[in-house]
């Protein structure tokens, strides 16, 4: 038997770099490239390497060439140095360019790509907030805020807003919301749901869109993660659990319920998850029309109390 012929696409010449994702003021960063070479035959390389003006960093060469081995890659490491006596304790987002070719004139391949990373002042970011209202003959208001002895100089950062009416305030509380949905179920759907009832308030007030498309995405990360929680019973979908394991927890899958009637108001839910996940609820209550309360937890304050699942 004849096996069916594989093919592989791949470009025949690219780079790539790796960054961190943030750095603290001061540090030495490491910035390794590596050209691909897809080939079959040695090629020589050049790459340029760029960092923003914003970045405190300086580099000691900027042109590189790097001879790459057929179907092979070469890496070089890049060292960017913190310029000495310019360190702004302030954060700054960079980006790494690096523009690599090959070839000559009637051959020349070139790949161009972008890294972006922030550098931050050193130490743990701590924030405080104060607000007052302004009416009536009432035209100043002072607030003082006291700094740990710990502070770095150089480091605080002061923002003043001015909220002009509720509308404007919900609207700046929307942002708030905007968090990335991680960890567990119920981390998962603490994260998200924020973010479902921040898009209901900003479509219901034909709010900017800025928010709205911020909260999709993660929303839609969210919905991806809280699928792989569903429990699975040897009847078949069986609610959700911390984990995913089986039998569902009734407390947690009234919530995930709710979340997901709520979400798709808006957004694309399964109907079918929706409605097996609600009979599955259904198929829980006692003849008193109570739910019966699952024995498992998965820790001391993962049992519903009482009042609640009857």
């Amino acid at each position: 038997m004849r096996l069916p012929p594989k093919f592989v696409l791949s470009d025949l010449f690219y780079a790539e770099a790796k960054v961190p994702i943030e750095a603290s003021i001061g540090d030495n960063i490491v910035v390794p490239v590596t050209l691909f070479n897809s080939k079959p035959k040695n090629i020589t390389a050049r790459f340029i390497i760029e960092i923003s003006e914003d970045c405190d960093l300086i580099l000691d060469e900027k042109v590189h060439t790097l001879v790459v081995p057929p179907l092979n890659s070469t890496r070089k490491l890049i060292n960017l140095q913190p310029k000495k006596g310019n360190l702004a304790q302030v954060s700054a987002q960079c980006s790494v360019t690096v523009s690599a070719e090959t070839g000559d004139a009637r051959t020349k391949i070139q790949d161009t790509i972008v890294r972006n990373f922030r550098i931050v002042p050193k130490g743990f970011p701590a924030s405080q907030y104060l607000g007052g209202l302004l009416e009536g003959e009432t035209t100043t208001k002072t607030h003082s805020f006291t700094l740990p002895p710990t502070t770095i100089p150089g480091s605080v950062i002061a923002k003043l807003q001015i909220i002009c009416s509720p509308v404007a305030q919900l609207n700046s509380s929307s942002y708030a919301l905007l968090s990335e949905p991680h960890g567990s179920f119920e981390q998962t759907i603490g994260s998200t749901y924020p973010l479902v009832l921040a898009s209901q308030y900003v479509l219901n007030n034909s709010q900017e869109s800025t928010i709205l498309q911020d909260a999709y995405t993660k929303i839609e990360r969210g919905y991806k993660r809280l699928l792989g929680f569903e429990s699975k019973c040897e009847s078949g979908p069986c609610g959700f659990e911390w984990f995913g394991l089986a039998p569902g927890n009734e407390a947690l899958t009234s919530y995930g319920l709710m979340e997901l009637i709520d979400a798709a108001k808006f957004f694309p839910v399964d109907p079918q998850l929706i409605t097996r996940t609600k009979d599955w609820l259904l198929s829980g209550l006692t003849d008193r029309k109570n739910f019966a309360q699952s024995t498992r937890a998965s820790d001391e304050f993962g049992r519903a109390p009482s009042h609640i699942t009857a």
